[in-house]
């Protein structure tokens, strides 16, 4: 029992989650505990990380680049190819960034 409250609870702890809690369910119920900890997603809020199209800096940010202050597309709302032809074409991006 308490090798199988061992394993649930470092999963959990490994993902960001009470190693504690985890520790007595899966104490108590390993077979639903085990897959259950497998499947838990990290714990907190993620932020995906990506170039901005405009001046290539590190936006963490959902909406707009700490940089340039632009707006950015929504992650997966185009592909890369059609937003690179979107930016090629709208208001000479090229010149804007030389400016700043």
């Amino acid at each position: 029992m308490v090798v199988f409250g061992a394993i649930t609870s470092t999963i959990a702890k490994n993902r960001g989650h009470d190693p504690i809690a985890w520790f007595f369910f899966g104490g108590l119920l390993f077979i639903v505990a085990l897959p259950m900890a497998l499947f838990l997603k990290p714990a907190g809020r993620t932020v995906a990380s990506r170039k901005c199209p405009y001046c290539g800096a590190k936006a963490t940010t959902e909406r707009q680049c700490p940089k340039c202050h632009r707006g950015l597309p929504l992650i997966n709302a185009a592909t890369v190819g059609s937003w690179e032809s979107t930016v090629a074409k709208s208001d000479d991006v090229e010149k804007w960034t030389n400016k700043n």
